[in-house]
């Protein structure tokens, strides 16, 4: 049997162009982080109820939920700050957020609210830190869309 050296050359050459294709288009996809797992799923706390606890008793609320995370069902997003915002700005850490009346939502991973704007209706777990001055802050937040809304227009990073 003889071996055609041009056919080779062409077949190496082709299978060399299919697996830089295929590695050159993973490399480019969005970075995607890790869904938090739990070892038990964390108990629902509806913001309002967050919200009206702090205003009742600052100090027992402070002990029962600071600390702790919580699934915030259904949490409708009225302002996000997110780099799609702050277009060629520089950001610093703990100003990303999405926010729902008094509540901020701040973002485990940078990017986790590219993707959201005011309008969208969330499933969020968070770590509920506290209340500075009238806003309420839940860190480390986890965002699963229950609804669309209106993104901002790309900022070109």
């Amino acid at each position: 049997m003889k071996i055609d050296a041009t056919s080779c050359v062409k077949n190496l050459v082709s299978a060399v162009l299919v697996i830089c294709a295929g590695a050159g288009s993973l490399s480019c996809g969005k970075t995607s982080y890790p869904v938090p797992a739990f070892e038990q799923a964390p108990p629902v706390l509806e913001i309002q109820a967050l919200i009206s606890e702090y205003a009742a008793d600052p100090s027992t609320a402070a002990t029962m939920y600071e600390g702790k995370t919580f699934l915030f069902p259904s949490v409708a997003v009225d302002q996000v700050k997110n780099l799609r915002t702050l277009p060629g700005e520089e950001y610093m850490s703990g100003e990303l957020f999405a926010a729902s009346g008094q509540a901020r939502f701040y973002p485990k991973y940078l990017h986790d609210l590219d993707a959201i704007g005011p309008g969208f209706v969330m499933d969020i777990t968070g770590e509920v830190k506290g209340c500075a001055g009238s806003y309420y802050s839940i860190t480390d937040c986890t965002y699963w869309v229950l609804e669309g809304g209106t993104l901002p227009p790309p900022s070109g990073y």
